[in-house]
């Protein structure tokens, strides 16, 4: 008696279905809807969300995603966007419509450069652009007049970005692992450039800062870098020397930050609450 042949196994992953996308929702510890996409292998964004809007967080770090699809726009309502560790090499335009976003994680993509749309988040407060392939930042960026936080680390900057000046909120920006300093002064590893707003720093660790670019300044490396604001400090690679502040910082942090990007950074003379 003849058998029958078995069918082969399709190489193909299940299509992503509404009714899947409905049992990734999570409750947030503020009482937030997330639609939680994170590590489901995706090559692309599931269109079947175009269906939803009853959530304020949308995750869809630790995909394969290369490209951000122009729907996404109709997400008006959400106030945290995360996409890190995909494979993007663009952001859409249509981004800028997203006027609600107070947090943009785009972390460890292949980002070289950024849409001018991306100043229209006027009331973003967190900006990680870690991990990318980036040298400079447009200058629609001085529209994001409600910035606290901007993650450059491990990116192409040989210079401190001018625009970042004129943003008056603006209390933290991490440089570290970019090309700066490393020709002038080897002792200062670019693993180590953070700026950092004087007046989040305790009196200690500010008197750390200061001397640390009293003998930066003696070297001309300050003016080499592109950096001279007086109201900015900056901080030094000496994790030993760590000092403690009891002041308590009110700043948004991003959560979803991957662990390749914390810790490590931020160290060296400046509040231990610094750390994000």
């Amino acid at each position: 008696m003849a058998t029958g042949k078995r069918t082969p196994k399709s190489g193909k992953s299940k299509k992503f279905s509404l009714k899947m996308a409905l049992s990734c929702f999570q409750l947030t510890p503020l009482k937030t809807q997330r639609l939680n996409l994170s590590c489901k292998d995706f090559d692309s964004v599931p269109k079947c969300i175009e269906e939803l809007s009853s959530f304020q967080e949308l995750d869809l770090s630790r995909n394969r995603i290369r490209e951000i699809p122009t729907f996404t726009a109709i997400f008006f309502s959400i106030t945290v966007l995360d996409l890190h560790s995909n494979q993007l090499e663009e952001l859409p335009a249509s981004l800028g419509r997203l006027q609600n976003l107070l947090v943009l994680n785009v972390c460890n993509n292949r980002l070289r450069s950024l849409p001018g749309e991306l100043g229209q988040l006027r009331n973003l407060q967190t900006l990680n652009l870690a991990l990318n392939r980036l040298d400079a930042l447009p200058a629609s960026i001085v529209g994001l007049k409600e910035l606290r936080y901007v993650g450059l680390s491990d990116n192409r900057f040989t210079h401190f970005p001018g625009c970042l000046r004129r943003l008056k909120k603006l209390e933290k920006v991490n440089m570290a692992g970019n090309p700066i300093l490393i020709h002038q002064n080897p002792e200062v590893a670019p693993g180590s450039f953070l700026l950092v707003q004087k007046s989040l720093l305790c009196e200690n660790c500010l008197e750390r800062c200061q001397s640390f670019r009293r003998k930066m300044e003696k070297e001309e490396i300050l003016s080499i870098s592109g950096f001279t604001d007086r109201s900015w400090t900056l901080g030094g690679s000496r994790p030993n020397k760590m000092s403690k502040c009891s002041e308590k910082l009110h700043l948004p942090v991003n959560k979803h930050q991957p662990l390749s990007t914390r810790s490590n950074n931020w160290r060296g003379f400046m509040c231990n609450q610094l750390k994000l």
